[in-house]
Formats: C-alpha cells, sequence, structure tokens
C-alpha cells in the first residue's frame, strides 16, 4: 500500500497519454508520408506538411531548471511573447531532455535559459544531468570546445539574496555557455526571491524580442518585431491563455471502493519525467503512518513545534541520517470549501482532464495531476491556495471574473504601471491567492474554463524538512522536527502554514503521503572525527539525529567516536528548549561531548549562537586544527552569521588575518568540510 488515490489507476492514467502521444506522432509521420487513409485525411495531412515545410519561423528553444515550477511559468511567459511577432517558434523544453550534441543543441538558431538555484548553489532536480554535463572537461565527457558556436543565447537565473551562492546556475550556465562558443544575444539578468522576483524577470525581459530579432534578422526589423509582440501581448491581457487542457465533467464512478476514496490515488507512479514538473511529487510520495506525535515545547503561549514519526516499515522507503524527508500536504478543509463557494464550483463534481495538441505541438502536454477526481480532491491536495499571488497570475485570473469593473482593477494590478499599487495593497498584506478570490467576487469557474483554471493555478508544493533521526538506530522510523506556522496578519486575518498546521493536526494512527531526498549532510566516514554542530530553533533536527548516530556508534557498534559539540539557541530555556531532556541524557553518556546555548531572550542583551562561538573559540579551533566537520541548519541569517564568526575564529587564530580567515573558511566549504542546510526567513 502506498499513497492516497487521486483518481482512476494510474495505469489508466498512464496508458491514456501513451495512446495520445502515439496518436500524434502517427498523424505526424501519416503527414509527412503523405499516406492518409481516406482522402479528406489525405488532404489534411499533405496541407499540414505543406505549412511546416513554408514555415520559416526561427526555432527558439527556451530551456527551464526549476524546483518548485516558477522558473517553468517564467519560461512559458516569455515563450507567449516571443510567440506573439509571429517571426519565431518557440518550445518550452524541461531541462531533462536538453540535448547533448552539438547538432542536435544547434538546431534552434537561439536559446533561452531560465535557471533556478537551489538552496547554496546546487541545481534543481530536473537541471543536474545537464549541469554535470555542462561543466565537465571535453576530455572527462563534458562538451567539446565550440559546442555552442552559432547559438544565441540568454540566461535569466531565478535566486536569493539570503544565500551565499546567489544565483550560482544562472552564471554558471552565462559563463559556460560564452566560454564553448555560445554568443549572448541578451544581458544576462539575475532575479532576487528576495525582494521583488516579478519584477526582475520582467526587467530582463524588456526589449529580449528585439536583442532575438537583431541576432536572427535585421536591424529594421528587430524594432518592428519588438513593437508587434507588445501589442499582441497587451491585446491578450484579459483574456484567457488557449488552454493545454480541457476539463469534462463526468458521473461520479460506480466503482464504490473509487468513490470512497473520492479521486485518491492508490499506487503513485514511477516515470516522472512524463509528469509536470509542479507535479512530479503527487508521483513520487508514498503513503506512511503516523507512530508518535508530541509537543516539544515547554511552554506553547507563543506557539507550537511538534515531534513526528512515521512508520517505515511497510513501504520502499529507506533513508540515510538527516536525509530529506518531503510531506505532500492538503489544505484545510474550510479553506476548500470556501474557495469553492467563492468560484461557485461543487465540491463533490468529478471531472476529467484530457490534453488539448496543436498540430504544430512537440507531443502530448505533460498531465497536471492524476485524473479523473473530484473538484474537492484538486482543490484540497493539487492547488496552492495559501501561497502569495503574483502579478502574472493576478493577470490570468482576470479572465475568470464577471464584472467588468473587477477585470480592470484586476489588470491594473498586473500591469507594470500598478506595481507599486499591487505591492502595497496586495503583496505588502501578504494576500493568499484564496483571499484574491474574495477581494473580486466575480469568480465564475464553469466546465469549459475549468481545465485552464486549474492549469493556470498554482500546484500546491511539498514541504521539506531535515530528517531528525538517525537510520542506524531506528531504520524503519523516520522522524521530523516541526514549527508550526501560524500568525495573525493585517486586519485581524488568521495565516497558518499548509504543511506544519497539516501535520499538527495529525495524529497516531493518521497518515500523510512523504518521499525521501538525499541530503548534503553526511557525517564523517570516521567515526573519529570530531563534529561542530549549529542548529538553533527546529535547525536542532538533523543534530539530534547525528547525535542519535553517535549513540549507536558507541553502544551499538563499540566504536571509539571523535568529540561531538552542538551549539543550540533558543528564546528561553523554559520555553522552547527542544530536545532537552533528550540532550541532556547524550551528555551524560558521553556520545554529546559539550552542549552549548544561547537564549535569546532570557537576559537583557540577546544572545544567538553565532555569539557563543566567538566566545568558545578556543574550543572552535582546536577541533577545526583535528579536522572537525561543521554542520549547520536553520535560516540563512543564521548561517551568515555563522560563517562571519567562524571567519573571525579562523583570523583571530591566524596573526589577526582577515584575508587568511576567509581562505580557510572558504577551503572548508569547498573540501565538504562545512555543510549547510539552510532555509530563508
Amino acid at each position: 500500500m502506498s499513497m492516497l488515490d487521486y483518481g482512476v489507476p494510474l495505469l489508466a492514467l498512464v496508458v491514456f497519454g501513451v495512446l495520445a502521444l502515439s496518436a500524434v506522432k502517427t498523424l505526424r509521420s501519416t503527414a509527412k508520408a503523405g499516406a492518409a487513409g481516406a482522402s479528406g485525411d489525405a488532404q489534411k495531412a499533405a496541407n499540414a506538411a505543406q505549412e511546416e515545410k513554408e514555415d520559416d519561423r526561427v526555432p527558439v528553444a527556451v530551456y527551464f531548471g526549476s524546483q518548485t515550477g516558477t522558473a517553468e511559468g517564467f519560461a512559458k511567459d516569455v515563450a507567449k511573447i516571443i510567440n506573439a511577432t509571429g517571426r519565431f517558434k518557440t518550445r518550452v523544453l524541461d531541462l531533462e531532455v536538453a540535448e547533448r550534441t552539438p547538432e542536435k543543441m544547434q538546431a534552434p538558431k537561439l536559446v533561452l535559459f531560465l535557471m533556478a538555484t537551489y538552496g547554496e548553489g546546487d541545481p534543481c532536480d530536473n537541471s543536474i544531468d545537464f549541469m554535470e554535463f555542462l561543466t565537465k572537461n571535453a576530455e572527462d565527457g563534458g562538451p567539446q570546445d565550440g559546442w555552442a558556436d552559432g547559438i544565441g543565447f540568454a540566461v535569466f537565473g531565478l535566486g536569493n539574496t539570503q544565500y551565499e551562492q546567489y544565483n550560482e546556475m544562472g552564471k554558471r550556465v552565462h559563463a559556460r555557455m560564452t566560454a564553448l562558443g555560445g554568443t549572448e544575444v541578451h544581458p544576462l539578468g539575475l532575479g532576487d526571491d528576495d525582494d521583488d522576483l516579478e519584477s526582475d524577470f520582467e526587467k530582463w525581459r524588456e526589449g529580449l524580442v528585439e536583442s532575438l530579432a537583431k541576432f536572427a534578422f535585421s536591424d529594421e526589423d528587430a524594432s518592428a518585431l519588438a513593437s508587434a509582440g507588445a501589442n499582441a501581448a497587451s491585446q491578450q491581457a484579459g483574456a484567457l491563455p488557449i488552454a493545454t487542457w480541457h476539463a469534462t465533467y463526468v458521473p461520479s464512478p460506480e466503482d464504490e471502493a473509487l468513490r470512497q476514496r473520492a479521486g485518491l490515488l492508490e499506487k503513485p507512479g514511477s516515470n516522472n519525467s512524463h509528469v509536470d514538473i509542479s507535479s512530479r511529487q503527487y508521483y513520487s510520495c508514498t503513503r506512511a503512518t503516523v507512530l508518535e506525535t508530541r509537543e516539544l515545547r515547554q511552554d506553547t503561549g507563543a506557539g507550537n513545534t511538534i515531534h513526528i514519526e512515521f512508520d517505515l516499515e511497510n513501504t520502499s522507503l529507506k533513508y540515510e541520517t538527516a536525509d530529506n524527508l518531503t510531506v505532500c500536504a492538503a489544505n484545510a478543509t474550510a479553506l476548500v470549501e470556501s474557495t469553492a463557494k467563492l468560484l461557485s464550483l461543487d465540491l463533490d463534481q468529478w471531472f476529467t482532464l484530457q490534453p488539448v495538441i496543436a498540430d504544430d505541438d512537440s507531443g502530448a502536454p505533460k498531465p497536471l495531476f492524476p485524473s479523473p477526481c473530484t473538484i474537492r480532491t484538486a482543490l484540497t491536495y493539487f492547488t496552492d491556495l495559501n501561497g502569495a499571488p503574483t502579478r502574472s497570475l493576478m493577470q490570468h485570473l482576470a479572465g475568470f471574473v464577471s464584472l467588468a469593473e473587477h477585470r480592470e482593477r484586476m489588470l491594473h494590478l498586473a500591469s507594470r504601471d500598478g506595481a507599486a499599487d499591487f505591492h502595497a495593497n496586495i503583496a505588502a498584506r501578504k494576500l493568499s491567492v484564496a483571499e484574491i478570490f474574495e477581494t473580486f467576487p466575480s469568480f465564475k469557474v464553469e466546465e469549459d474554463n475549468l481545465g485552464v483554471f486549474f492549469e493556470l493555478m498554482p500546484r500546491l508544493k511539498g514541504r521539506e524538512f531535515t530528517i531528525a533521526s538517525s537510520s542506524s538506530s531506528q531504520p524503519s522510523r523516520v522522524a521530523l522536527t516541526v514549527g508550526v506556522v501560524r500568525e495573525m496578519r493585517s486586519e485581524n486575518r488568521p495565516f497558518e502554514g499548509v504543511a506544519s498546521t497539516f501535520l499538527h493536526r495529525l495524529s497516531v494512527g493518521s497518515s500523510a503521503l512523504i518521499f525521501i531526498k538525499e541530503s548534503t549532510f553526511k557525517m564523517p566516514e570516521d567515526p573519529k572525527k570530531p563534529i561542530i554542530l549549529v542548529g538553533p530553533g527546529t535547525g536542532i533536527a538533523p543534530m539530534r539525529a547525528f547525535v542519535q548516530e553517535r549513540i549507536h556508534q558507541r553502544q551499538t557498534r563499540g566504536l571509539e567516536t571523535g568529540e561531538t559539540v552542538l551549539f543550540f539557541g533558543c528564546r528561553r530555556e523554559d520555553e522552547d528548549f527542544l530536545y532537552k531532556d533528550e540532550l541532556k541524557d547524550a551528555l551524560a553518556s558521553g556520545a554529546l561531548t559539550t552542549l552549548h546555548t544561547a537564549f535569546s531572550r532570557q537576559q537583557a542583551e540577546k544572545v544567538y549562537v553565532q555569539h557563543v562561538m566567538e566566545r568558545e573559540h578556543e574550543e572552535i579551533w582546536r577541533l577545526l586544527e583535528d579536522g572537525a566537520h561543521v554542520y549547520v541548519c536553520g535560516a540563512t541569517s543564521m548561517g551568515k552569521d555563522v560563517t562571519t564568526a567562524l571567519v573571525k575564529i579562523a583570523a583571530q587564530h591566524l596573526g589577526n588575518d582577515t584575508a587568511a580567515g576567509t581562505k580557510f573558511v572558504a577551503d572548508l566549504q569547498s573540501s565538504h568540510k562545512l555543510i549547510q542546510e539552510l532555509w530563508s526567513s
């Protein structure tokens, strides 16, 4: 058993997709051969072949490297604007299918890269293989010199300045494409998710069509094409885009078991490359039962932090100590019901999604999510109702409102001229997507536009947690440390984090959809090596796992272990000292050598972990000289402060030489002796 069933058995979904794709390919090959069976079909095929032959549009490949779907969305937006000129033919492509041979890579005259950076300078999951290839030397199987000759390219990076390796993937692709002979046709753009990523993208997009046209055509054509693209995009504002998926209402299934599941998938698929990137989690997760859940705070007046464990015994899931676990959460029932009411949707209505395939399409579109299912299922599991709306989404949603004043207002907020208004009245107030439906109460979603609605709406993303348990000591139980997000926003609007409150609602015996990914946190192969752990707040999670691993090494395997020094921080010792008793027991056993605490609100002057580290500089330097590995988990701002503290400590012990201290810490990072897993705060 694994996973909720989002529709009919996935086999039917896969067969449907394969048959659709097969049908498209068959029609194409028939058209090219000019041998259709019936005379009408033969003429249609001949016309299609002739149109393709006469198509003199310049091909543009738009590749995206995306973890959550944002880069993919930008890629689709820019492709529509380029296509609107009538002189280019764009294909939006997942980097997983990026060509490696120069002949195929050079087939499109122009290539765009929309590259998101994941965490501290890592590629997104769908970019890993391509980035490994692109950055290799030729002798190691990478691209040959001149691999990108003749290619005009442009790059937009998506990053966050809270991370040290800001926009590393965008910068790296730009540098490598230049080194391999490509021609930059438009300046490198770097978007900052910590500020206004969408505005950064729009600024980069300005002049892009003209830049592409200058490379492909004459200068005279370039400005005319840029105007044509802008006019076409303006004319499309407020109208629903052409749908890739069409929804059809279907009766409730006769199968009682399927009806009882209300459309939730019993067995997920494994071939994720044929699924829309923002939906792959729905095909990757496994259902796991809750074995334990408990409160970790001593005082819950300021909030909740829970410890929760899942049973892996009857699943195929395996993990290593301090790996990452993703929870596929569900929107709260009250939120789903209020949203459906605002959209005039029947939650119990079943529907199926079928692809709408254009004649020149490269293949069947990738499924958004498993269907048939109920509207309740789609809104509960597949649609992000709680997230922040973008101006691009606002523009698309304007096509669903019936009142002209609502449409005009939404289009203004979505425009460049309305950016400040959007920031003041939408972003600064932290309105959610669901609250947009409430703000403009003339939305009407019906069967004929349901498919495009779900296509436009953002997918509900899984929430990733660093595992708080050791696979050596408890291989069939996996633990998480979860800070429950609840806050009161302006105008007394309560806000709840989807994943954390979902987990908080779970009880022993209930279950959730999860999957596991490898983490950068790996303990030294030599157990005698000392480790320095820095994990304030819920950043304690992987540190607890490491301490459990040390206990296992000593007590079960009888190994001699190096020093284990933990720096933990919270507000007050009697309020939110997570795992207090466990850590004291670990100290008593000798598995945890030293525990340094920083209680930020327990005294007049605030004290954080980096301050305690600077105070304990002698101990830290001694351990570093002995080959210690340093692990840091928590908010990015804390991670920066800890890095700064390490530089100060190293400089202090290297003759007060800041440059030497900086190099020392950089060497720790490059040798993987300083590993950080951080999240933007």
